[in-house]
């Protein structure tokens, strides 16, 4: 279900952001891809910086994190500095669901299992965006707020669901100072 959450989060937010980053402040459209690009270079950095912590920390951690930022995203949404900070570090953030493939491990859990709540995430975030969207008349500005309570509520699911553990540095360590991977 964290899954699902974490998935339905970020796809019911992010193809408003392209509409949110195309400024003139900003490069206008030229620069939307290298704007959003930015936000992924944040997410694929997120192992980097989150690895000396348990997995299950990590997640709720930055899940929770993501509730003010997403918040404040949405509040700040005509302020283009604001916008393209508050994606970028929205990355740090929605870059812990690598933890959850540690925590699908450690739980002895299936790959696929994990695999088709991600695809069902996606499926689920784009139908809430498209509903708030087409049925609500919700404008782009609006849609970040709702990635913000989906991401409350995936970091609550691990919270509540997953037990915690103490195994901490899930990255592999250098063999120069003698180390081997700290999570197996």
């Amino acid at each position: 279900m964290a899954m699902v959450l974490h998935q339905a989060h970020y796809f019911s937010y992010c193809y408003a952001m392209p509409l949110l980053l195309a400024r003139a402040d900003l490069g206008n459209t030229p620069l939307v891809g290298f704007w959003f690009a930015c936000g992924w270079v944040s997410y694929l950095s997120a192992e980097a910086v989150w690895h000396c912590y348990p997995p299950r920390t990590v997640f709720v951690v930055g899940h929770i994190g993501l509730v003010p930022l997403l918040g404040l995203l949405s509040y700040l949404s005509d302020v283009s500095l604001g916008v393209l900070l508050l994606w970028v570090l929205s990355g740090l953030g929605g870059g812990t669901v690598y933890s959850l493939a540690l925590v699908q491990k450690a739980n002895r859990h299936s790959h696929e299992r994990l695999e088709q709540a991600e695809d069902i995430g996606h499926i689920v975030g784009v139908i809430t965006a498209l509903a708030g969207v087409l049925l609500l008349h919700l404008n782009e500005a609006v849609l970040p707020m709702i990635g913000s309570i989906l991401a409350a509520f995936a970091a609550m699911t691990v919270f509540i669901f997953v037990p915690a553990r103490r195994n901490a540095c899930t990255r592999v360590q250098s063999t120069a100072a003698g180390g081997k991977n700290a999570g197996e």
